[in-house]
């Protein structure tokens, strides 16, 4: 089972040219269509805030959509360097 995981980080350019929702709907369309192509199981989004989005804009919209959480039994590891996040559970879009 492959899924698509998502951490969205616009810089703050382009939330000043288009709405938080809409880049957050277009996002998640393109994924939608990427994990239908490459038969994917679905898309996640890492519940941890400081994980799934750098922006609050996007943390709120993401915490308002009400998605299911699902926890996976394996740890996957984001990032090393400056900091180190893991995480096993994850919103399903």
């Amino acid at each position: 089972n492959n899924y698509l995981v998502l951490s969205i980080q616009p810089n703050s350019g382009i939330l000043n040219e288009v709405s938080p929702v809409h880049l957050f709907d277009t996002i998640i369309s393109y994924a939608e269509t990427m994990v239908r192509l490459l038969k994917m199981k679905g898309v996640l989004i890492p519940v941890n805030a400081a994980i799934h989005s750098n922006r609050g804009s996007i943390q709120h919209i993401i915490t308002e959509r009400n998605y299911t959480k699902k926890k996976f039994p394996v740890e996957y590891e984001f990032s090393y360097h400056p900091y180190a996040y893991s995480y096993d559970e994850f919103f399903v879009v």
